[in-house]
């Protein structure tokens, strides 16, 4: 279990700056903790990637499995709109990856990836 575990991303940044404070005055006074602290910060950042990556991905695969749903539907001659459950998957995920600074180019990147469909 990390250290970020269980904590949302508004708990995580903020513990970063805490650490970043306590890094400069650690540095300042030149005391050894200081590598501690740049330490936890540099395991921050990773975290917040690591979601990130994660979400876009989500963002991507949730995109590409409503596609499929039409161009199913469209073979069957059945020209029904995406279920309601599936777009607020969609929504969710989009949200949520550009809440993390993703583009709308790299949600669709993701969801061509999803299928390799170049």
């Amino acid at each position: 279990m990390g250290l970020f575990s269980r904590k949302s991303d508004a708990e995580i940044k903020r513990i970063r700056e805490d650490d970043i404070k306590a890094a400069h005055r650690a540095r300042a006074w030149r005391m050894s903790s200081a590598r501690k602290w740049e330490k936890r910060v540099i395991e921050a950042d990773n975290e917040l990637a690591r979601r990130g990556e994660k979400a876009v991905k989500e963002a991507g695969r949730a995109v590409e499995n409503a596609r499929y749903w039409v161009e199913a539907g469209e073979l069957d001659g059945d020209r029904s709109p995406v279920p309601a459950h599936m777009r607020r998957d969609v929504e969710k995920a989009v949200k949520e990856a550009r809440r993390h600074g993703y583009s709308d180019a790299h949600i669709e990147y993701e969801a061509r990836k999803a299928t390799r469909r170049w």
